[in-house]
Parts: C-alpha cells; structure tokens; sequence
C-alpha cells in the first residue's frame, strides 16, 4: 500500500470511529474528548516534527494509541501513570469500554493494522 493510500485509509477510519464513537455510545461525545486531547498535544508536537499538521498528527495517533490498548495488557501502577501521556489512558479506556465497537469499525473499514505499525509518524507523512 502507498503511504497516500495509508493516509487516506486512516483519516477515513478516524472518521467513521468518530462519529460512531460521538453517536452510539452512552457517553455522547467521547470521541470529540480524544479528539480534543490529541489536538492539543499535536500542537505542539508540530514543532517537534517540524512536518505534517495537527489534523494529520492527531488522526495518526487516535489510531496508533488505539491500536495499542487493542494489542497490550496495560497494568498501570500510581508510579507508572506519570510516564504514561494522558491520550493513551484514554484510548485504553475507549477501548474496555467499547470494544465490540472499535473491533467492528476496524474491520468494516478494513483498516491494514500491520501496514499501519510498520510507520512511524515522521515516517508517514514527513518523508
């Protein structure tokens, strides 16, 4: 798959997770919360990267950090929670919560999970 392709196919997938997670959840507007946090650490990632947009980071990381509450036994300790970035949390519990949800979106979508993991951000969108 071409990286124009991956990117397309992750804004897509962001966006169906979004609105699925905004409109058949009890929570009402959970993924417009995760979106907020990946934005607001996205801003200033951007001059970190010194590529790329907020729009793009944040969509590739609600993603990456979901992909990784799907994948990892996460066992937070009162010591280990000030390592661990707040939008990871979040996604974890996005995650316990509705995982029937996310699971199904990712496949609907077919989204390529092993295509994704093989990019970092830099690698995706800066090179």
């Amino acid at each position: 798959m071409k990286k124009t392709q991956l990117q397309k196919h992750i804004t897509k997938t962001v966006n169906r997770l979004l609105y699925r997670l905004n409109n058949e959840t009890c929570g009402g507007d959970i993924g417009n919360r995760y979106m907020k946090l990946l934005k607001d650490q996205s801003k200033s990632d951007c001059k970190f990267f010194e590529c790329g947009t907020v729009a793009t980071q944040s969509k590739f990381f609600f993603l990456d950090h979901l992909i990784d509450a799907m994948q990892r036994d996460w066992c937070y300790t009162s010591k280990s929670v000030i390592h661990i970035v707040p939008q990871a949390i979040y996604a974890e519990s996005i995650y316990l919560n509705y995982a029937d949800l996310v699971n199904e979106t990712l496949e609907k979508m077919e989204f390529p999970i092993e295509e994704f993991q093989k990019y970092s951000y830099r690698e995706l969108y800066c090179e």
